[in-house]
């Protein structure tokens, strides 16, 4: 099966990786594809780097929805990804399967969540999470929450940092948006859309009632398990 040949051939690399440095920091194999090509390199020159990639060709979805100019990134950030969950440059089977496992889940979705996050001003609510429609919905600000769906602690962080003042709140509002999934759509993100849905939201929370309720700034993030990049893909919009 080619996942089961992918899988192989992530685990023959990292093995490879792990004989060839010995006491190397597991920093040096952490980072996110084609952002920093010194340690792009240093994985490209292990034994089994090609292997991999040709691995990643022959998965059906991955030419569907990646399209196969993006293997190399996919391979690299496998990688990156792996020795992002270990505590040192060794193999461990367990950590293994479940960097594949995420990657097959992510893989088989046909389409791209991107998922903004925002606080909420002159808000109270006796519950600390309601739906609303169209992918919206109001939680209350708890950074494992935000873990959870998905969102960096960078952006935890700076919603903190965005937060105070007159009208202030312990609510933050998330939007989903959503787009299929092509090889066109692999490096785009919907900036617009997750803005506009909260913009909305408020607007008609204010024609239900008399409110100044309102938003912050807005948090863009695509959610998605690989080739996550905190420079192309989490932005701040006013």
């Amino acid at each position: 099966m080619p996942m089961d040949r992918m899988r192989d051939a992530l685990g023959a690399l990292i093995r490879s990786i792990a004989e060839s440095s010995p006491g190397v920091d597991v920093s040096t194999f952490r980072g996110t594809a084609l952002y920093d090509t010194m340690k792009d390199r240093t994985i490209e020159s292990v034994s089994g780097f090609t292997d991999l990639k040709k691995s990643l060709e022959e998965i059906d979805l991955v030419r569907i929805h990646y399209g196969t100019d993006q293997v190399q990134r996919l391979a690299l950030q496998l990688v990156f990804s792996y020795f992002a969950r270990v505590p040192s440059v060794t193999l461990e089977p367990e950590v293994l399967d479940t960097v594949c496992a995420d990657f097959f889940a992510e893989l088989s979705s046909p389409e791209w969540v991107t998922r903004v996050v925002t606080n909420l001003r002159h808000f109270h609510a006796d519950t600390s999470h309601i739906r609303l429609t169209d992918g919206v919905s109001i939680i209350g600000r708890d950074s494992e929450k935000l873990a959870a769906l998905g969102f960096r602690r960078s952006i935890s962080d700076a919603l903190m940092g965005d937060w105070g003042g007159f009208g202030s709140s312990s609510f933050v509002m998330v939007a989903d948006s959503t787009l299929l999934k092509t090889p066109e759509t692999f490096i785009l993100t919907d900036l617009n859309t997750g803005w506009l849905k909260c913009v909305r939201a408020t607007g008609a929370m204010r024609l239900l009632a008399s409110s100044d309720v309102g938003i912050g700034k807005t948090f863009v993030q695509r959610a998605e398990g690989v080739n996550k990049d905190e420079t192309a893909r989490s932005r701040i919009y006013c």
